[in-house]
């Protein structure tokens, strides 16, 4: 009798489970259906609430513009014309640049007042580095950028193509250029994201 009674209990115990995780598993389904209409407005809504959704993008035009604009901690992009700019290559000036364009975020940069480093105007400076498919031959290569923006709105740009693991320069090119005005012929363009009310 007391074998019967344990083996009854046992039964009756794993379906209690079943029947639980039954009852939940519908509960579940009756919840999501009645509350998706809720989710999705409010998901949305989320996304929404982005502020680069509604942003605009306005051209900054001088070094100051871009130095107040980085230490307020806006978003700023860069985007480069290398046909606009001066190619130095090796040492040697070059006739032509190339007919490229370059676009990057700037995040991590530094700033540098007139004379802190002795004999140098003040100036901004940022890089940055992606893993790319060797455009000039086989494999992938490091494409570092660096940026270094000048207060009389001349900028130079450094573009190297690095062996991943050695670290070897395989291409070292330095272009020079001024930031675009909006009236200007330079290659150089500053844009920041303004939030329109």
């Amino acid at each position: 009798m007391i074998q019967v009674e344990a083996g009854y209990y046992f039964r009756s115990c794993v379906l209690n489970q079943i029947c639980y995780w039954v009852y939940l598993r519908e509960r579940f389904k009756q919840y999501m259906q009645v509350n998706w209409k809720y989710l999705v407005p409010l998901f949305l809504l989320l996304q929404w609430a982005d502020p680069s959704i509604f942003a605009q993008t306005r051209q900054i035009k001088d070094f100051d513009s871009l130095v107040n604009a980085l230490s307020a901690g806006e978003n700023v992009k860069v985007v480069i014309r290398y046909a606009k700019c001066r190619l130095t290559e090796k040492g040697n000036l070059k006739e032509k640049s190339p007919d490229a364009i370059t676009g990057m975020e700037i995040g991590t940069f530094e700033y540098f007042a007139a004379g802190v480093i002795p004999g140098s105007p003040a100036f901004v400076v940022f890089s940055d580095s992606k893993l790319i498919r060797n455009p000039k031959g086989k494999g992938f290569v490091l494409n570092y950028g660096k940026v270094k923006v000048f207060s009389d709105n001349s900028v130079t740009v450094t573009a190297q193509y690095l062996e991943p693991k050695r670290l070897r320069i395989l291409m070292d090119q330095t272009f020079e250029g001024i930031i675009n005005d909006g009236l200007n012929e330079g290659g150089i363009y500053f844009f920041r994201s303004v939030k329109e009310p």
